[in-house]
């Protein structure tokens, strides 16, 4: 079980601009915004694949694959194409998170939106971030996952003034997340050293309040 997570609105780094901000999406769930570490949320559907020669010869049945290692293998392409390239792999309930260490991105640069396509990112994830001007990455279980409905329209200023009503919801809620991560670290491409202080920093935001190394199931 882990520890309900802590409010960090803000990040800022040593000169004192904010590097990262934390929100609440439309459904209630904490989301970790950031200025140039780019995120990359990835969904994968199960793909059924043929089995070979032997296998037809001997009656086997297609073999289901999600897709993930075609989806990491695109990442490695694009890592080995500069040593400067880094980033860590995440699996999530529905497929795959990417993480950028390095090098920083621009959210509206022709560039990432370029990478996002290659690398199979949701298209509407894509075009939120450009419209934003922010990578987002999700760092609570999405609530229906853990089987709890009726989702509020959730902002920190109603959490501030909460009602009675928002207020059991939102314990409800945050009582589900503890048992439930969204993320777990599977691998490190490249040199994933951070470059600089302020992506260690955010990296390790990310990792604690998405339950990294938790074990925990993921929602």
């Amino acid at each position: 079980m882990r520890s309900a997570p802590r409010d960090r609105r803000t990040t800022n780094d040593q000169a004192g601009n904010r590097i990262a901000a934390g929100t609440i999406n439309r459904y209630g769930a904490r989301v970790l915004n950031t200025a140039n570490l780019a995120f990359i949320d990835v969904d994968l559907e199960p793909q059924q694949r043929e089995p070979g020669f032997l296998g037809k010869l001997f009656g086997k049945r297609p073999q289901a694959s999600d897709g993930s290692q075609e989806a990491i293998d695109r990442l490695c392409d694009w890592v080995g194409q500069s040593e400067h390239h880094a980033a860590r792999v995440y699996r999530t309930a529905a497929g795959l998170r990417y993480l950028l260490v390095s090098p920083a991105m621009q959210p509206t640069s022709d560039q990432t939106r370029d990478l996002m396509a290659r690398l199979g990112a949701d298209p509407l994830y894509a075009r939120l971030c450009h419209a934003q001007r922010s990578f987002r990455a999700r760092l609570s279980p999405k609530p229906w996952r853990l089987g709890i409905r009726g989702t509020p329209k959730l902002t920190f200023e109603k959490l501030d003034n909460a009602s009675d009503e928002i207020s059991t919801w939102l314990r409800n809620y945050e009582d589900a997340s503890r048992n439930h991560a969204v993320c777990e670290l599977i691998d490190e491409i490249g040199t994933t050293r951070p470059p600089d202080d302020d992506t260690a920093r955010l990296i390790t935001i990310h990792d604690e309040m998405s339950g990294v190394g938790t074990n925990l199931p993921l929602a």
